[in-house]
């Protein structure tokens, strides 16, 4: 009888947070008082099944996130210095989680997207214990999108091209999760065509159908949004009043000895 595979999370956390004008990585800033790495790890800590987070920070920055990743953790902690694109930090945080167990499942979820709620993860990790390699969350599109043919002359309006129906289209969120060998094989695919930085993947998702693996589509969730802009860091903070985290632990101890 097989061992039930491990189920590891790799935070995305490399961000620098400059359109926040934050003068810490964008990990690292503030909603409501904790900061939005902290929020994620205590919300993993409500998913069950999960055995250990792989974090990727920014290359200069990671004895801060290490000092940072709250003590009294139910699952193993790493914290690896990340690569030139999201596409690489991935890679890096993947390549630790394949030394451990290279059947794990594995969710990759942004730190910035911290107001996630632990159900999605949840729900992520049912599809792929029943046998899906790559389940991504997402929302139905609310506005209408554009198709448009770029312009190459400043000040020239461009021309739509195409307005696909609003019906077959979804606004992706994370956590995404996936069969790790598969997308380990997608990333080095990737990796073995040059598309690791200039022309790296806006998701993993994108690498896993660029090799025709199934991808699914199951409910995300409205708190789930990115944090990208001052006006999104606004309404983080507004909603994160009514999701209490806890402060026993803070401020956050030196790295402990579940922490790599």
């Amino acid at each position: 009888m097989s061992l039930k595979r491990q189920i590891w999370a790799v935070v995305t956390a490399a961000g620098s947070g400059t359109r926040l004008g934050a003068q810490v990585p964008k990990a690292l800033v503030e909603v409501d008082g904790v900061p939005a790495l902290v929020r994620v790890l205590k919300t993993l800590a409500e998913v069950p099944e999960l055995d250990g987070v792989v974090i990727t920070c920014p290359q200069e920055s990671q004895e801060l996130f290490e000092s940072a990743v709250p003590v009294r953790l139910p699952y193993r902690v790493h914290v690896v210095p990340g690569g030139p694109s999201r596409q690489s930090s991935v890679y890096e945080g993947l390549k630790i989680v394949e030394q451990v167990d290279s059947r794990a499942l594995v969710l990759i979820h942004d730190a910035a997207r911290c107001l996630a709620p632990a159900k999605v993860f949840n729900r992520v990790i049912s599809h792929l214990r029943e046998g899906a390699v790559g389940v991504v969350t997402a929302l139905p599109v609310k506005d209408t999108i554009k198709i448009v043919v770029p312009t190459e002359n400043p000040g020239e309006l461009e021309r739509v091209s195409q307005t696909p129906l609003r019906s077959n289209l979804r606004a992706v969120q994370t956590p995404q999760g996936f069969d790790l060998e598969r997308l380990m094989a997608a990333h080095r695919v990737a990796l073995e065509l040059g598309k690791d930085e200039s022309c790296a993947a806006p998701d993993d998702a994108s690498l896993m159908e660029s090799q025709d693996y199934p991808v699914r589509i199951c409910e995300g969730d409205e708190q789930s949004f990115k944090i990208t802009t001052a006006l999104d860091l606004q309404l983080a903070n507004l909603l994160a009043k009514d999701i209490p985290v806890e402060v026993d632990q803070l401020p956050f101890g030196p790295k402990g000895d579940d922490v790599v």
